[in-house]
C-alpha cells in the first residue's frame, strides 16, 4: 500500500500542531511517522487504508472503522515497536503481543485484519 493523499494531509496536520515544536517531540513524531509509513507499505499492502491520528505523547495511531466506529487501532510509540487493540463482542481487547514494525504480523492481528482485506 502506498499511503494516499488523505494520509499525507493528516501527516501535514500533525506536523503543524504546536505540541510538536519542542525538539524531543519532533524527534519522536518523526520516528513514529517513519515506522508507521514503513508498516503501511510493507505489512499492510493488502488492506484498506486506515485513518491516521496522533496523541499528546507523539504516538501515531492507525485506525480502522466500521459503521463510523473504531474497531482496530495500531499505535507507534516513536520506535519501531507498536501495540494494537481491536474490538471483540463490543469490547476492546489488547493485542496478544507488543511487536516491531519489521517483524511478521502477530497471528491475532493478521486474523482480525482479514475483514479489511482489499478484494
Amino acid at each position: 500500500m502506498i499511503p494516499n493523499k488523505k494520509f499525507f494531509l493528516a501527516i501535514d496536520k500533525i506536523r503543524e500542531h504546536p505540541m510538536f515544536e519542542e525538539p524531543e517531540s519532533q524527534k519522536t513524531i518523526r520516528k513514529s511517522l517513519c515506522y508507521s509509513i514503513y508498516f503501511l507499505q510493507n505489512k499492510l499492502s493488502d488492506y484498506t487504508m486506515p485513518f491516521v491520528q496522533y496523541s499528546a505523547d507523539a504516538d501515531i495511531m492507525l485506525e480502522w472503522k466500521k459503521d463510523d466506529k473504531m474497531v482496530l487501532m495500531i499505535a507507534f510509540y516513536g520506535e519501531k515497536e507498536y501495540g494494537y487493540t481491536y474490538k471483540v463482542d463490543g469490547r476492546f481487547v489488547a493485542g496478544k503481543v507488543e511487536t516491531s514494525a519489521t517483524d511478521e504480523l502477530p497471528y491475532d492481528l493478521k486474523e482480525y485484519l482479514e475483514q479489511f482485506k482489499i478484494q
